[in-house]
């Protein structure tokens, strides 16, 4: 079934990072989502979410800022100043975190523990889904410069070591540049969302082979 995608969350750092490809990067983001007629939505307004907004407004796009107080206290940047900018003001950090998850689509770019915290919390979120048996938000993190690499091998350690299932790996999808974010992004939109069984390997009981315990 097709799936209709209005608004996407983006999770980006704070800052430019140490080299301008970020934030090229960000911004061609930001192009491509509004040629798909995407409401960018992002929670704050320096480094990536600048360089995505940017990129989207330039493109004719819409973008929805959600912010907490000690954001705000400064002048807005002229990108923030558009008539295309909609900025919302939420009280606590974790509100923030959760309006954005309740976008239709998920995208992860570079960042640091902010980010990460995000990305972390969406793939946890998917994770519970698996059992309700209901869909998930698709989630793409966006690997400039391979920057999630080795979280991915994180969650592919936990499969090796028996905690996770294969599908597991499916909870995310890595993407690689704009072009194929571009094709990923019209796959969801053309098959629909996903659900996967639960993902959590389950031991119920301590196997027969367990040793004693000793004191």
């Amino acid at each position: 079934m097709p799936y209709d995608i209005k608004t996407a969350s983006v999770f980006g750092g704070s800052s430019m990072g140490n080299t301008p490809i970020y934030a090229e990067q960000m911004q061609a983001l930001g192009n491509l989502l509004a040629e798909l007629n995407i409401e960018a939505y992002i929670g704050g307004m320096s480094g990536m979410m600048e360089a995505l907004a940017y990129g989207v407004l330039n493109a004719g796009g819409q973008v929805t800022v959600l912010c907490v107080p000690h954001q705000t206290n400064g002048a807005l940047s002229d990108v923030f100043q558009s008539a295309n900018v909609n900025i919302k003001q939420l009280e606590r950090d974790n509100d923030r975190t959760v309006a954005l998850l309740e976008s239709d689509l998920w995208i992860s770019g570079p960042g640091s523990g902010g980010t990460l915290g995000e990305t972390v919390r969406g793939i946890t979120w998917n994770v519970d889904r698996t059992y309700r048996d209901q869909t998930l938000t698709p989630h793409f993190l966006f690997n400039v410069e391979r920057c999630f690499d080795d979280l991915q091998a994180v969650y592919q350690g936990s499969v090796d070591r028996g905690f996770g299932a294969d599908e597991t790996m499916q909870l995310f999808q890595l993407v690689n540049s704009v072009d194929e974010m571009h094709k990923v992004i019209e796959a969801v939109q053309k098959n629909g969302q996903k659900k996967l069984h639960k993902v959590s390997q389950v031991t119920p009981s301590i196997p027969p082979s367990f040793p004693a315990s000793r004191r």
